[in-house]
């Protein structure tokens, strides 16, 4: 599987719904949403598999045939970004190319002010904290909600880390509470574990190696209830763990932290790149149960079919986007699409 946007990312700390319906005026075809995290401001995004969209599908015959297609989804947020960028001299932006294959990524871009650019990197697993870096200093994390698939759909997303504990302890853990409960489906890899409650949130953890696990989610309903549930969840079942855990709401920017962790390991762990080599191995499963339904739970999804932002059915999107089981969430994340 293969993952590859096409962002430009600023920094605004005023109100940015003006600033985002021009944005969405210039740049018809693309996701445009407000962040909180690392920073206020704004991102604008393309994937890349939309060049290969009908040109018929696009509203008002937009394009004239599949060439301008193609031509304007390899080249127009660029080329018109300069433009765009002249026109709001106040501010810079970071223009950002992700590539990710088979869990292996890099990123790559320039720092653009009044059209011109004053910083541009070569591809590297961490280029984009360089760039986020030049729009805000403190910004130091390597992970970075909008280059998930799902970003544009999802109310809110969990960001965490756990420290010196075995895999299949959590597995324990996690599978005692949750896997025999009818509202959740566990699912469990050598080095990957799923916990979704359908349609609500998922949680996923991965490690990293023998003394990191990764861990990450998504809110499909931000409500009050579902917050709770998996504040419990995490305190609960990684209780007496050194942990760190953001719940973000995407839409008002409010964020709970849980933490177990001394705070200068949290921030050497956000620093740290857990994307660096490919990572797309899951040899075996734990449980039975799980081994018996291993031929239709590995099944691969079909690729999501690109739509006009105009166009598109925001349900229709996340149902295409969730389906498919654990491979599904897989294209959610930032090196797994």
């Amino acid at each position: 599987m293969s993952y590859r946007t096409y962002s430009f990312i600023l920094k605004n700390e005023n109100d940015n719904e003006l600033l985002k319906e021009q944005i969405t005026k210039e740049f018809p075809f693309h996701w445009v949403r407000e962040i909180f995290t690392p920073f206020r401001g704004l991102v604008c995004q393309v994937f890349h598999s939309y060049r290969e969209v009908d040109y018929e599908r696009f509203p008002d015959q937009y394009f004239k045939d599949q060439d301008e297609v193609e031509a304007y989804f390899e080249n127009h947020t660029e080329n018109h970004l300069v433009t765009f960028s002249k026109a709001n001299p106040e501010l810079s932006f970071a223009f950002v190319e992700v590539d990710c294959f088979g869990g292996k990524c890099s990123s790559n871009g320039y720092i653009l002010k009044s059209g011109e650019k004053t910083f541009e990197n070569q591809p590297h697993h961490s280029g984009h904290m360089d760039l986020l870096a030049r729009l805000d200093p403190a910004s130091q994390s390597w992970f970075f909600y909008p280059f998930r698939r799902s970003f544009f759909q999802d109310k809110g997303g969990i960001n965490g880390e756990i420290m010196n504990v075995a895999f299949p302890a959590l597995w324990m853990v996690i599978n005692i509470d949750y896997g025999n409960n009818p509202e959740y489906d566990f699912q469990a890899f050598e080095n990957e574990m799923l916990l979704t409650k359908i349609k609500q949130y998922d949680l996923y953890l991965m490690k990293v190696d023998e003394e990191r696990v990764k861990v990450m989610g998504t809110f499909d309903v931000m409500s009050t209830e579902n917050v709770e549930e998996v504040k419990n969840l995490l305190q609960e079942c990684f209780d007496g763990m050194a942990y760190y855990f953001s719940l973000d709401n995407f839409e008002t920017g409010e964020q709970i932290v849980l933490q177990a962790m001394d705070d200068e390991l949290v921030k050497r762990l956000a620093a740290t790149s857990y994307r660096a080599n490919a990572f797309n191995e899951r040899p075996f499963i734990y449980g039975d149960a799980e081994k018996e339904n291993k031929e239709e739970k590995q099944t691969p999804e079909k690729e999501p079919q690109a739509k006009p932002v105009s166009e598109v059915e925001e349900d229709d999107f996340q149902e295409e986007e969730k389906s498919g089981g654990f491979l599904g969430f897989f294209k959610k994340l930032f090196g797994k699409g």
